[in-house]
C-alpha cells in the first residue's frame, strides 16, 4: 500500500488482517496503555506510551536481541507517534498564546501525517519499521532491510501471509490519542508556552523559529 501521506487511520485500516485477529485477541492483556509524554521540537510532536508486554500462556519473559543488544522483554515498550507540520492544523492566535482549542487538537490527531516507532523488537522483525517507512518514512526510524525477508519470517513463525503496518503495541496506542486528546494537549500547551517564553515565535510556513 502506499500512501502520499500517512495519517493514523491510515495505519490502523492497513493492518493485516491475519494480524489484526491475532491482535484483537491479545487486546485484553494490554492492562497499561499509559500516555507519558509530549516532546515538542521546532518541527514537529512525539506523543509517547507506555504499553506492558504481554506472554502467552506458559510463555516466560525471555532475551531477545535487536540492533546487536540483547535484553530481557520484561520492561514496558514505548510507542511513539510523531506528528509533522502540526501547526498548520491551528490559528497563528491560538499558538502565540500557548491556548489550543480542543477540537482544532483533535482534528489535528486524524489528519496530520504521521511517523511512528515502538522499541518491542516484533517491530522491526515483523516488518512494520520496512512497511511503514517504504513508501513515504512513516517510520521514526526507518529500515533499508527489505522484504521477502519480513514475508518469509512471517509466513514461518506466524502463518501469515505478508507484513503488518504495525505492531500489536501501536495497534493499543493509536485509539488512545482520541481519548487521551484533554490531558495531552493540556501538556503540549505548556510545551509550547516554554518555547515561547524562551524568545521562539510561531512561522506558519516554519513552525518555531527565533
Amino acid at each position: 500500500m502506499k500512501y502520499i501521506e500517512t495519517q493514523v487511520s491510515d495505519l490502523l485500516t492497513a493492518t493485516h488482517p491475519q494480524m489484526l485477529k491475532y491482535y484483537k485477541l491479545r487486546q485484553k492483556e494490554h492492562k497499561k496503555v499509559l500516555f507519558t509524554d509530549v516532546e515538542l521540537e521546532k518541527k514537529d510532536i512525539i506523543i509517547k506510551y507506555l504499553v506492558e508486554p504481554t506472554y502467552e500462556g506458559e510463555e516466560q519473559p525471555q532475551e531477545v536481541s535487536t540492533n546487536g543488544q540483547t535484553f530481557t522483554n520484561t520492561t514496558d515498550y514505548t510507542t511513539s507517534v510523531f506528528f509533522k507540520t502540526w501547526w498548520k492544523f491551528f490559528t497563528k492566535e491560538s499558538l502565540s498564546n500557548a491556548i489550543i482549542p480542543l477540537n482544532d487538537f483533535k482534528f489535528m490527531l486524524e489528519f496530520a501525517p504521521v511517523k511512528v516507532h515502538c522499541t518491542c523488537p516484533a517491530f522491526h522483525w515483523i516488518g512494520s519499521k520496512y512497511e511503514v517507512g517504504k513508501d513515504d518514512n512513516s517510520a521514526l526510524y526507518p529500515t533499508k532491510i527489505k522484504d521477502p525477508i519480513w514475508s518469509k519470517r512471517n509466513l514461518k513463525n506466524y502463518g501469515v501471509k505478508g507484513v503488518s503496518e504495525i505492531c500489536k503495541h501501536l495497534y493499543q496506542t493509536l485509539p488512545k490519542l482520541e481519548k487521551d486528546s484533554k490531558k495531552i494537549l493540556k501538556q503540549l500547551n505548556l510545551r509550547l508556552q516554554e518555547w515561547l517564553d524562551s524568545g521562539y515565535r510561531i512561522d506558519m510556513r516554519q513552525g518555531l523559529i527565533r
